[in-house]
């Protein structure tokens, strides 16, 4: 293989590799977690924000999906929370600050940069088995609710009332 096409196959591999690498462990604590979560956001990268939530966060997002059915989206289902977008490039976060809340939570607000906009998060983390792991979202964008837990939960009580 001559440098040009090994330098082609490496283009295509090393970021698949940046994205294969596992999350920190919970000892390494929450702000190298979030530091990884918003290092997964990158051109070609396929991540899947349901990778940094905590089992009850995804429990209902789970339910959500099934109670709205297979043709549907929810209406919390529709962008990925953790950056705030739809679309997106590579993240830059500008400002991170972590404050324990207790032995297994933490809470981190987060201001990063996407597409040209600037956006500033409220993440609440929990430590789990796995390690930490988002447990809620909370923005200050107004109208929208502030916390994704309770505006799932929310929108899956009106639709099992539906039913």
């Amino acid at each position: 293989m001559n440098t040009k096409s090994m330098g082609v196959a490496l283009s295509l591999f090393l970021p698949a590799l940046a994205f294969a690498a596992p999350p920190p462990s919970a000892a390494a604590g929450p702000e190298a977690y979030v530091r990884w979560v918003y290092a997964q956001y990158t051109p070609h990268s396929d991540f899947n924000s349901e990778r940094a939530y905590s089992p009850g966060l995804n429990a209902l997002f789970r339910q959500n999906t099934r109670l709205n059915g297979p043709d549907e989206v929810g209406e919390n289902n529709d962008s990925d929370e953790v950056c705030q977008c739809q679309d997106f490039d590579r993240i830059r976060v500008t400002a991170l600050k972590v404050a324990p809340q207790g032995p297994d939570r933490a809470e981190a607000i987060v201001s990063f940069d996407n597409l040209g906009a600037h956006e500033t998060v409220t993440l609440e983390l929990l430590r789990t088995p796995l390690g930490w792991r988002i447990d809620d979202v909370l923005h200050p964008r107004p109208g929208a609710g502030a916390s994704l837990r309770a505006r799932l939960m929310d929108e899956n009580r009106r639709l099992r009332r539906k039913r």
